[in-house]
């Protein structure tokens, strides 16, 4: 009897689970789960070969000129987008050229008066060339003699109204105003305008040129309303003359657009502006020109209060144009000051004026004055 209990009591007790290999076998399950949810989802949109090729585009970067390197602004793989500057090339071998063109210049004057005397047309242009490479290297006294000298060698020549002596003029004229002699220079500006009137009549391109020549003397000197209208005029003689390249137009334009925003005309700047990026980044898109038209449409959209996409345009105008600095020439250096003051306006304006005061404390401590760049006739 009691040993039929003891086996009754025996087969009655339940056996014994083991929790750790149940709790090991659920997470295999779930781990094994997840693993082939996460590699059907991979391979919905990934391939995985030992034997493939990659597409890829490749775009080399080419520079207009050749040179050594002097500075990089970009990393390994950094995402660039249009109008970025890449690097900057060393200009020592410009300025190698410059002085070795200024040494050809000099002997063949010399040449040039040996064979053909001191009073020869050709005489007379040479010494108008060495006057303009002295004029790029900053030799401006030097330059305004030699360009006299040639002058007075093509009015004794020509005759006091001719298109050589109105070309002299023209150069005379540049060279006084970049010396700050600005009566003289507006006075000498005047006198070829009126002979090229004279000689060419009035749709002539080279009548444009001095119209803008001189509206930017009259710019730099605060005389907006009068610049005004003589850009005014020359965009007119340029939209109908031939011959007249798309840079041209849009240097009159450049100006007329800066002389808009010194009268606060913001609307009719931004008109003028964005027809002069619009040219300029087809023809010239890595020129400081371009981002001077940048700094530009910023400034006529930071005046209308479109601040959010002006500054955007005034950071980049800025910019690029100080890292350009070495192609502006000196008359158009004051531009550059004009850029960044446009950006303290922008923040002071938009209410950022730690932004502002940031900006502000790169502002060059001497004025700069004017805003000129005189082209040569063609």
């Amino acid at each position: 009897m009691a040993n039929n209990e003891t086996t009754q009591s025996t087969a009655a007790a339940p056996k014994k689970t083991n929790k750790g290999f149940i709790i090991v076998l659920v997470l295999l399950v779930v781990f094994g789960a997840w693993f082939g949810i996460t590699k059907y989802t991979h391979g919905q949109h990934h391939e995985e070969t030992d034997d493939a090729q990659v597409e890829a585009n490749i775009s080399p970067v080419i520079p207009r000129i050749s040179g050594y390197v002097a500075k990089i602004f970009v990393k390994d793989n950094q995402v660039v987008k249009k109008g970025d500057t890449l690097l900057v090339l060393d200009d020592r071998d410009v300025k190698i050229k410059l002085d070795q063109a200024e040494a050809i210049q000099r002997e063949g004057l010399v040449m040039m008066r040996k064979l053909l005397g001191d009073e020869h047309p050709d005489v007379a242009s040479s010494i108008n060339n060495l006057a303009n490479v002295l004029q790029r290297q900053g030799k401006l006294a030097e330059a305004e003699g030699l360009i006299r000298q040639g002058l007075a060698i093509r009015k004794k020549l020509f005759g006091n109204e001719h298109p050589d002596v109105a070309n002299s003029l023209n150069t005379l004229a540049n060279l006084l105003y970049n010396q700050g002699k600005l009566d003289e220079a507006e006075t000498t500006q005047r006198e070829v305008l009126a002979m090229l009137r004279k000689l060419l009549g009035n749709e002539h391109p080279d009548v444009a040129t001095v119209l803008d020549n001189l509206a930017s003397l009259l710019q730099g000197q605060g005389r907006l309303a009068e610049a005004q209208n003589l850009y005014g005029e020359a965009l007119a003689v340029q939209r109908k003359a031939t011959g007249i390249g798309e840079i041209d137009l849009a240097r009159s334009l450049a100006g007329l657009a800066a002389t808009f925003l010194a009268q606060e005309k913001f609307v009719q700047a931004e008109a003028s502006a964005r027809e002069c990026l619009a040219l300029l980044e087809n023809k010239l898109p890595d020129s400081w020109l371009t981002f001077d038209a940048r700094s530009l449409l910023g400034g006529s959209l930071s005046g209308q209060k479109n601040y959010s996409e002006a500054e955007p345009l005034l950071l980049a105008g800025y910019q690029s144009m100080n890292q350009r600095q070495n192609q502006m020439p000196d008359a158009a250096k004051p531009r550059l000051k004009e850029a960044l003051e446009r950006l303290v306006r922008l923040y002071e304006d938009w209410g950022k004026p730690g932004q502002a005061a940031e900006w502000r404390a790169k502002l060059p401590a001497t004025p700069v004055s004017g805003r000129n760049s005189v082209e040569n006739l063609k």
